[in-house]
């Protein structure tokens, strides 16, 4: 069995078409009773049968009177997720709460589980068969919203979206929803580009999403009617299902908690009424930024940061294998030049969720990539080094269609020798590279902040979490940036205050908003594992982050990221 899923897996880097045919062909097989878990085996459902059978039967008794929570599982294929929302729905449930689900069950013409490379068709049947599968083991209630519009309904919004006129899509409204703009991110997500082009391929994407858009309208509006819902537990919230959720609960008030997977493994990040991925931490900051680290807190960040250095930590081996760290050797392949001094650029993938819409002095991530290489290449007195973020080519079956090296190459075909292109193959530690630089430019990657880290003076052309704290400097026009770099022989290291700023941060944004979440693990081929025996171990008093992180879905009404207590 395992050989049909490595063939699969091989086929997903070489041939779209035949990789859709196996998907597909192994997707009917799963709906077949007698041989899909032959061809599709799912050992966490077992597991969680196993799991359940072993458990007191109370741990499975709804609350009649409890907080009704509602758990958006939007996407119920996504077995990550919906492991991640069973486990936190059933260590509320133990602690009074009475969650509840809903999932899709439409049928969409398209939506965020799958892009271009393996799709359409988009893998309805095995999303919502797997959910159902799921769903009676821990016996929540659950709402499909395909029984909340109807055929007729469903055809007439289509027959809207599809004769809406080019100049109308992203003004298009249904019932006071402005879906044009709900699904500006899960378009060119879903095309792995920047934006959505005008080829006839993007724009029926683009249609597509409104329709998918259209549908979910009215029926989560009769959903919130139906199960008035006391709070919302959702994923990501950048999608165009929980964008057009979440809106429509801000306008009945309904407070949303919406989680995303943390940088460090076996942990998530979560936010109250924002989006969870935008790690705004202003409102901690304001409180905090005057404390100093404790010693343990000091010690943590300095070896959390020593293994990403040295590319020991698993969010940096992620992408690249047997990194590159010798400035020697790094030197030697780039042909630099000692006497002159290195400005290190680290890109963002286009169509990366953290770089779409987060624009703020220019129209997107690669005309600020134009703007500094046209400058530079005036400037043969500095060394302008451009690392390609590795995951435009390493994550499998996301590769991106608007490769930022391509388009580079495209608009200077010739580049002086000073400006160096670090392709996202190279093994070439970023982190070496920061080390040697003197300075460096960002869009909105979090590199910034760890360069920051390392006293190197940081700008940042985009809209991210780290910028205005202190330690960085955000231009306010493209004049200002130009100016900047007009100006980098007076450029100088962070100042001891400055460095303290970032360290700060750093704590709070690494170690204090990472919660613990190790009760399930990812493994290869998309399957999960649960990491507890019995369901008392999710009860109150097992887990004091557990029950900090049910505390706050509960009680928390400030809005915000959750943190870690501080380490004294």
């Amino acid at each position: 069995m395992q050989s049909i899923l490595s063939v699969q897996a091989i086929l997903a880097g070489r041939s779209r078409g035949t990789y859709i045919a196996l998907r597909s062909m192994r997707e009917r097989a799963w709906l077949l009773p007698a041989i899909g878990q032959l061809v599709y085996p799912v050992p966490e459902i077992k597991q969680l049968r196993r799991i359940v059978e072993l458990s007191h039967p109370g741990n499975l008794q709804i609350k009649a009177d409890g907080e009704r929570i509602l758990f958006f599982s939007f996407r119920g294929g996504w077995s990550t997720n919906l492991a991640q929302d069973l486990v936190v729905a059933q260590a509320l449930r133990q602690r009074g709460a009475s969650p509840f689900f809903v999932t899709c069950g439409l049928h969409l013409p398209i939506c965020d589980i799958a892009n271009r490379n393996v799709a359409p068709p988009m893998p309805c049947d095995f999303c919502t068969s797997y959910f159902r599968r799921v769903m009676p083991l821990l016996r929540f209630p659950w709402v499909g919203l395909d029984t909340l519009v109807s055929a007729q309904e469903r055809q007439q919004l289509e027959r809207e979206a599809v004769s809406l006129p080019r100049s109308s899509l992203d003004s298009y409204e249904v019932q006071g929803v402005p879906v044009g703009q709900l699904v500006r991110i899960s378009a060119p997500r879903f095309l792995l580009r920047g934006k959505v082009d005008d080829s006839a391929f993007s724009q029926d994407v683009l249609r597509r999403f409104l329709v998918s858009g259209a549908i979910l309208v009215p029926a989560l509006k009769r959903l919130f009617a139906q199960e008035r819902p006391d709070k919302l537990w959702t994923m990501n919230g950048l999608f165009f299902s929980e964008q057009i959720l979440h809106w429509l609960a801000r306008d009945l008030g309904i407070p949303v908690v919406n989680y995303e997977a943390g940088f460090a493994p076996h942990s998530i990040v979560a936010a109250r009424d924002q989006i969870a991925n935008y790690y705004d931490l202003n409102s901690h900051w304001d409180a905090e930024s005057d404390q100093p680290l404790s010693p343990k807190e000091a010690q943590w960040l300095d070896e959390y940061l020593e293994s990403r250095f040295a590319g020991t930590d698993p969010a940096v081996t992620t992408y690249l294998s047997g990194i590159q760290k010798r400035s020697d050797v790094i030197s030697q392949e780039l042909q630099l030049d000692y006497t002159r001094p290195l400005v290190l650029m680290l890109t963002n993938i286009l169509w990366d969720s953290a770089v779409i819409d987060r624009n703020t002095i220019f129209d997107d991530m690669f005309h600020w990539v134009e703007a500094t290489i046209s400058h530079f290449i005036d400037q043969p007195g500095y060394q302008l080094v451009m690392r390609v973020h590795p995951a435009e080519i390493k994550l499998t079956m996301q590769e991106s269609h608007q490769p930022v090296l391509d388009m580079i190459r495209a608009r200077f075909p010739r580049l002086p020798g000073h400006i160096k292109l670090v392709s996202p193959t190279s093994a070439i530690s970023s982190y070496a590279l920061m080390r040697m630089a003197k300075c460096g430019l960002v869009y909105t990657s979090t590199t910034g902040l760890e360069m920051a880290l390392q006293g190197k003076p940081v700008v940042v052309a985009g809209k991210t979490h780290y910028a205005g704290k202190g330690f960085t400097t955000e231009p306010a026009s493209v004049a200002d940036y130009r100016e900047w770099l007009s100006k980098l022989d007076h450029v100088t290291p962070l100042t001891a205050v400055q460095l303290d700023y970032a360290r700060r941060y750093a704590s709070m944004f690494f170690a204090r908003m990472m919660i613990p979440f190790p009760y399930v693990s990812t493994l290869s081929q998309r399957r999960i594992r649960f990491n507890f025996s019995r369901l008392e171990e999710l009860a109150p008093g097992q887990d004091a982050e557990l029950d900090r992180l049910c505390d706050k879905i509960l009680h928390c009404t400030d809005r915000g990221m959750f943190l870690l207590e501080r380490t004294a």
